[in-house]
């Protein structure tokens, strides 16, 4: 998955491609929800990553989320919504909602080239370094894409200071996981469980972002949980290694379709992952106003690529 700044920065070129007017405001008078829309399933890997740690069954349906019944997924999404239509949790659910489109449009569009670029580390790093690459490579993305949007380095990168002050909205967004969770993949989860997912984030986040001495307390934190490159993958650097985002134009390809190798940049893909994300939109937008139940069939996995 793109890591938080590249679905941050990506949901803000989302907001100003929208034309609908009332669809905007709503992401406008709720940027928090929408904010933590753009993170999508991501949110449920945070969950205990700190000391003291708890059980990995949230992050262990983070990644349920993002491998199987995307359709189920996105109608069952779409459902809810339309049953909050009257109610106070509506806001809330319809700006996560959006951004949950964008990040699975992200997602399922780049995910291909970061498991193309993750085997091709694999191959040039000794075997102790394989742990994190794949968020090595999303961090590296994050740090380059930072640089490229904005001409900042990444700890220049400016946290929402009130990300977690809304308890209303995560107590919505928890009641909207419980529902979807239970509907599509016949689980139940803690509500105070997954509310506390998104603290958890929010501290992560503060550390890893290019901030002097992330890495060196996140190697540490690694080796008191004898997980190496396990949070300190995270960390973004100042600057990328390599390419991160295929600005040369190196050749690449989907390790899993057996299609032709192409030398597209990540900044391409984003561009292909704008016009997906605002017809996923206008989809959800337009099946809430009509009625209809199931407008999705089809879609590829969040994980697309993955081995």
């Amino acid at each position: 998955m793109p890591a938080y700044v590249t679905h941050s920065l990506f949901g803000k070129d989302i907001y100003e491609a929208i034309d609908e007017s009332k669809l905007k405001q709503i992401l406008s008078d709720y940027k928090i929800a929408y904010e933590w829309g753009l993170q999508g399933p991501d949110l449920l890997f945070f969950y205990g990553m700190l000391p003291p740690r708890r059980n990995h069954n949230l992050n262990r349906l983070g990644g349920v989320m993002h491998r199987i019944k995307e359709d189920e997924l996105f109608n069952t999404l779409t459902q809810y919504l339309s049953a909050c239509k009257n109610h106070a949790c509506y806001q809330n659910t319809f700006a996560y909602i959006m951004g949950f489109c964008c990040h699975y449009a992200l997602d399922s569009i780049a995910h291909p080239y970061i498991y193309y670029r993750q085997q091709e580390l694999k191959r040039i790093l000794p075997k102790a370094e394989h742990r994190g690459i794949h968020h090595k490579v999303e961090s590296d993305i994050d740090s380059e894409i930072h640089l490229v949007k904005t001409g900042k380095m990444i700890n220049h990168f400016n946290i929402m200071k009130d990300l977690i002050s809304d308890k209303k909205m995560q107590q919505d967004i928890a009641k909207l996981y419980e529902y979807v969770f239970l509907n599509v993949y016949d689980i139940k989860i803690d509500t105070t469980a997954m509310q506390k997912c998104f603290g958890d984030a929010y501290r992560i986040i503060r550390l890893v972002m290019g901030k002097p001495l992330a890495l060196c307390f996140s190697k540490i934190l690694d080796g008191v949980a004898l997980k190496r490159n396990s949070l300190s993958a995270h960390v973004r650097r100042k600057k990328g290694d390599g390419d991160p985002l295929n600005l040369n134009k190196k050749p690449w390809c989907h390790l899993t379709n057996n299609s032709a190798k192409t030398n597209i940049t990540f900044l391409q893909l984003e561009q292909q992952a704008l016009v997906k994300a605002l017809s996923m939109q206008n989809t959800i937008y337009n099946a809430v106003q009509d009625g209809i139940l199931n407008p999705f069939a089809g879609l590829d996995s969040f994980d697309n690529g993955s081995l």
